[in-house]
């Protein structure tokens, strides 16, 4: 989703999306922690942990001679969208990482209910902090509540993954009239590397 409001947050200036993340990180963290376990919301925010810093520091890789000649720009700036794009690589190995050691969090189970429901959240989030149409956002309703019912019926298994992918790519066509957006093509990549995982472990 694309931001087009900006907020202001004491003396920063932030845009939708951004709240729109820290919100739906915050809200999934709370659902993991009732729905499976403790340690499962803490590995979860273990991960919106490492990407923040990744995408932080990935300033170091998009724009290595401003940081050697400022380095207190680390402080303030970021790798921007292609931060975000090395932020979820480097998350999603680490997932990988994470399912070598069999830990819950990896299972498909949990990781499929955690997709839909951070990006369900944070699609709405943005619909509502974006100052949408009453339509836009009721209709942006209806849809995460169909993805929730779909992820009832099919009990999270890696079917959800591909209905989830359609369905999010039609909420972009008709919010944007396009599929190229950070948060389409970060999806992208998380529904891939499931996909992935299944083919290669059989979880």
């Amino acid at each position: 989703m694309v931001a087009t409001e900006w907020y202001r947050i004491f003396s920063m200036t932030v845009p939708s999306t951004w709240l729109a993340f820290v919100f739906a990180a915050i809200l999934t963290a709370f659902i993991l922690y009732a729905k499976f376990s403790k340690e499962t919301a803490n590995q979860f925010s273990d991960i919106i942990f490492l990407f923040i810093v990744v995408w932080k520091l990935s300033i170091v890789l998009t724009d290595f001679s401003t940081i050697i000649q400022h380095p207190w720009m680390l402080l303030y700036f970021s790798g921007e969208r292609a931060g975000v794009y090395i932020g979820v690589v480097w998350v999603i190995f680490y997932m990988f990482y994470l399912l070598k050691k069999q830990k819950p969090f990896p299972l498909n189970k949990a990781l499929i209910f955690t997709l839909i429901t951070f990006y369900s959240t944070f699609t709405i989030l943005v619909a509502i902090l974006n100052k949408s149409s009453v339509t836009q956002i009721s209709f942006t309703i209806f849809i995460v509540f169909l993805l929730i019912w779909i992820l009832f019926k099919y009990k999270e298994t890696i079917r959800v993954v591909i209905l989830f992918f359609f369905i999010y790519c039609m909420l972009h066509l008709i919010f944007q009239n396009s599929l190229i957006s950070t948060s389409m093509i970060t999806a992208t990549m998380f529904c891939a590397a499931i996909l992935l995982r299944e083919k290669l472990w059989k979880i």
